[in-house]
């Protein structure tokens, strides 16, 4: 949503996500970041981790991506 503005309407054209390992820890920590952000698809990576004792192990990858209806916005004002 960081590339969009607020009048966009966003869709999911493609959501893919790996389970690699139980969630189990006393935190989970999700990260994203936009690989490409083009003029109406955005292609975006997806991490997930616990935190137990101290050790970081990674959970879930993904990755998603994202078109934009441009002055499209899904409310009414």
């Amino acid at each position: 949503m960081s590339t969009y503005t607020r009048g966009d309407s966003i869709l999911t054209v493609d959501f893919t996500v790996n389970l690699l390992a139980p969630a189990v820890g006393e935190f989970l920590v999700a990260e994203a970041e936009v690989i490409r952000s083009g003029r109406t698809l955005t292609v975006c990576r997806l991490e997930a981790f616990t935190l137990e004792a101290g050790r970081r192990v990674h959970v879930a990858t993904g990755c998603q991506t994202l078109i934009r209806l441009a002055d499209t916005p899904d409310h009414q004002a």
